[in-house]
């Protein structure tokens, strides 16, 4: 196997968090001897910075792609296992950035405790958009899932462009120009409406006839005000 890590930062800096985590996965490779590069694109919208992030993958000879947010950290523990899962499309459910206090105070009155109640204050990305979530600390498919976290085999990305799913195009930027594909692009669903970034990436691995498969659990952390942890 070899892997390209790729990291979209638009703020054009990291997390200590993902930092943590870029080291972590050089020590996995390192060990089990994979060959692994590093990219990133830095100061662009974070559908375009993916696009072209994706299109520079299938430039390369790797064949396996791991997506990380600047403000995404995973600890060894699941990263290793997320590696060791074999699927076409993997992501991580990743704690919201904010806290609602409201929906809190709901959860306690009612009853409930500990994690119960944390997470109703401060959910997961996905969870409101999946008919069913896997269990809590397991790897489950689902329909959508953020992009915050993920790993794809190249097989998903060329299907895409054969099949026509995601469109060629020509990313301009200043002092950058570069043929890309649409992998990210926003899509409209005529039930769904108007899909964000990453759910448009979910519904283009379906119609390339690929499952979704997620983890929810602990080990996750998502950078904001502070750092919100799963």
């Amino acid at each position: 196997m070899s892997v390209l890590i790729g990291v979209p930062s638009g703020r054009g800096s990291m997390s200590v968090e993902t930092t943590t985590s870029l080291m972590n996965l050089g020590l996995i490779f390192k060990h089990k001897n994979i060959d692994y590069s590093f990219v990133s694109v830095s100061n662009a919208e974070v559908a375009t910075a993916r696009n072209v992030l994706a299109a520079h993958f299938l430039q390369t000879g790797h064949d396996v792609f791991i997506g990380i947010d600047d403000d995404i950290g995973i600890e060894m523990a699941v990263l290793e296992r997320l590696l060791n899962h074999d699927a076409d499309f993997l992501a991580v459910y990743q704690p919201q950035r904010t806290l609602d206090l409201n929906a809190f105070e709901k959860a306690i009155l009612s009853g409930k405790r500990g994690s119960d109640a944390q997470f109703a204050a401060a959910p997961y990305v996905g969870t409101n958009s999946n008919p069913t979530n896997p269990e809590y600390g397991t790897i489950g498919k689902v329909q959508f899932i953020g992009t915050g976290f993920y790993i794809l085999k190249r097989a998903v990305l060329e299907v895409m462009v054969e099949k026509g799913i995601a469109m060629s195009m020509q990313t301009r930027m200043p002092n950058f120009s570069q043929k890309t594909y649409g992998f990210f692009n926003n899509i409209t669903d005529d039930k769904l409406g108007h899909l964000s970034e990453d759910y448009s990436f979910c519904t283009r691995v379906t119609r390339a006839g690929f499952d979704i498969h997620a983890y929810l659990g602990p080990g996750v952390s998502h950078t904001g005000p502070m750092a919100f942890q799963s």
